[in-house]
């Protein structure tokens, strides 16, 4: 089966849910050529702080039961405070970007898929 790529309003909810957050357009199609050949499906859900207050309400429900959640660290100034703060917070956050240990978020892919 292959990776999905969610958006709103729709969820999946399995073992590698993953919820990205603010990534760049090069990120998600450097993302989606790894996609094709990880040997892990993966159900991606994208959410950018520029999205509407509907999408910012699926985005936070999508938080509840994501398994990693990815947030592109040089735009953290863009969040909301209340979505920084639950990313923050959440045990599962990982961090891409400038200071991080992945570039982009098909860094944090490969890695993950290494270790899996």
């Amino acid at each position: 089966m292959n990776s999905q790529l969610i958006t709103f309003p729709d969820q999946i909810r399995s073992d590698h849910s993953i919820l990205l957050i603010n990534s760049l357009d090069r990120e998600v199609e450097n993302l989606v050529v790894y996609l094709k050949i990880s040997p892990i499906t993966f159900d991606i859900h994208f959410y950018h702080s520029y999205m509407n207050d509907h999408e910012h309400a699926w985005a936070h429900s999508v938080l509840k039961f994501a398994k990693i959640i990815l947030v592109n660290k040089d735009y953290c100034n863009i969040m909301t405070e209340d979505m920084r703060e639950t990313c923050e917070s959440n045990s599962v956050t990982q961090y891409y970007g400038s200071g991080t240990n992945f570039a982009e978020p098909v860094d944090f892919f490969r890695n993950f898929v290494s270790e899996y």
